[in-house]
């Protein structure tokens, strides 16, 4: 009898963002200040919704709904969008004013 051997399956999520299909842990979880500029990132398959990458980035709740208030945003990014519009700001390159 001959031995059967598995072959190792592997799992990927993909996400749809602005009609393009893109895989999960290719994205990336952005925290966006008011102004637009962002202030964070995480990798996309380290949370599943915005609500949960909140509470990564900031673990309080009593600030997270301070922030929420203030305007601060999650989103689901493309790796190009994190490229052009994530990275700068997270280099000090960005044209964002910070607000007071």
């Amino acid at each position: 009898m001959a031995a059967t051997t598995a072959t190792p399956q592997t799992m990927r999520l993909l996400v749809e963002i602005d009609g393009a299909v893109h895989p999960l842990a290719d994205c990336r979880w952005v925290r966006i200040e008011p102004n637009d500029c962002v202030t964070g990132s995480l990798v996309g398959n380290a949370v599943t919704s915005p609500q949960h990458a909140a509470e990564r980035f900031t673990t309080s709740k009593r600030e997270r709904a301070r922030e929420e208030r203030a305007g601060v945003r999650y989103q689901l990014v493309t790796p190009d969008r994190w490229a052009t519009h994530a990275k700068p700001c997270l280099l000090g390159d960005c044209a964002h004013e910070w607000l007071a």
